[in-house]
């Protein structure tokens, strides 16, 4: 992961990948960007995908050269959002990049590698050298988000001091690294309960873990014949591993014991590839609290295979989804 994150982080300093655009002034924004956050879906040439999560962080990162002959001071950088928007900048840090390794050489290690230099509030960039921007946004809540805007802005705005004293600014269009925030679809929003959800064995974690912010789950949902199926929020391991829980009872008769007649799924990246799934076809469910539109129960699910073995257990909750 650090090799690719130094790859990836020397092709943007490098200019690899895209073009160098910066309106006249003395600095160019390398083509390219990074990105990092719960709330992000996915990146493309017109723009980062950033879904609603009330109160979600995320940061945007990019890179600038520094493409005249004099030493220039960054003093300041910004992306103005418009008045009412449900984003906004909290905070823009200044980074020097510095060489991956002990013998230098063109790959740099930018903000987003935990190995990157302490942040500054301004920043001395020599001529030739780059600099790393590191963006933090902060989304709205839940209320703010039925009223406020979710157009974004276009530009990075950088301040900058010369060897003489005088400030001056330069802009840049963010193309790839503008915002596209989506409006919340329903379940982001919905008032939801929280499962408390442990793992012990090869992989473990505890029921006092709260899970992923931003995460969906936490749900259920009737199926055809009187079924009922629960799905929880994401939750992490003590290795940071991401899983979830999935409960089916296909036949729910409301509150008792399901016992022998819940199949459990624990699914999450516990291996190098894809999501691995874990299943418990007989597992004891139990529903304490049947009630209009919330369940509440109990379970202890055996899992096995790939080489591992553990146990999940706790306390699901969900919100009962619209049929």
């Amino acid at each position: 992961m650090r090799k690719l994150l130094c790859l990836f982080a020397g092709l943007l300093a490098l200019g690899v990948g895209g073009s160098a655009a910066g309106g006249g002034g003395p600095f160019a924004l390398v083509g390219g960007s990074a990105s990092g956050g719960i709330p992000l879906a996915g990146s493309g040439p017109r723009g980062i995908t950033v879904r609603f999560v009330d109160h979600g962080t995320f940061y945007v990162g990019v890179t600038v050269r520094n493409t005249s002959t004099k030493t220039l001071t960054i003093v300041s950088a910004r992306t103005p959002e418009r008045a009412g928007s449900i984003v906004r900048l909290a905070s823009a840090r200044l980074i020097p990049t510095t060489p991956c390794n002990s013998h230098g050489g063109d790959l740099l290690c930018l903000p987003w590698d935990p190995r990157a230099p302490p942040s500054s509030h301004s920043l001395a960039v020599k001529p030739g050298a780059s600099a790393a921007i590191k963006l933090n946004y902060r989304l709205g809540t839940c209320a703010e988000a039925k009223t406020a805007s979710f157009a974004t802005g276009r530009e990075l705005q950088l301040s900058f001091e010369t060897p003489g004293g005088s400030i001056q600014e330069q802009s840049f269009p963010l193309a790839g690294a503008k915002l596209e925030l989506q409006k919340p679809a329903g379940v982001e929003c919905l008032t939801r309960p929280f499962s408390h959800i442990g793992l012990v064995g090869s992989f473990t974690t505890s029921p006092g873990h709260l899970p992923i912010p931003g995460s969906d789950g936490d749900t259920c949902t009737r199926e055809p014949g009187g079924g009922l199926s629960f799905q929880s929020r994401y939750f992490q391991d003590r290795s940071e591993i991401e899983f979830r829980i999935a409960i089916d009872l296909p036949r729910f008769h409301g509150a008792g014991s399901y016992v022998r007649r819940g199949v459990v799924t624990v699914y999450g990246g516990f291996g190098a590839g894809p999501f691995t799934v874990f299943h418990d076809p007989k597992a004891p469910v139990t529903v304490t609290e049947a009630a209009r539109s919330t369940v509440t129960g109990t379970f202890s699910a055996v899992l096995s295979g790939h080489r591992t073995f553990f146990r999940a257990y706790g306390t699901w909750r969900c919100a009962i989804l619209p049929s």
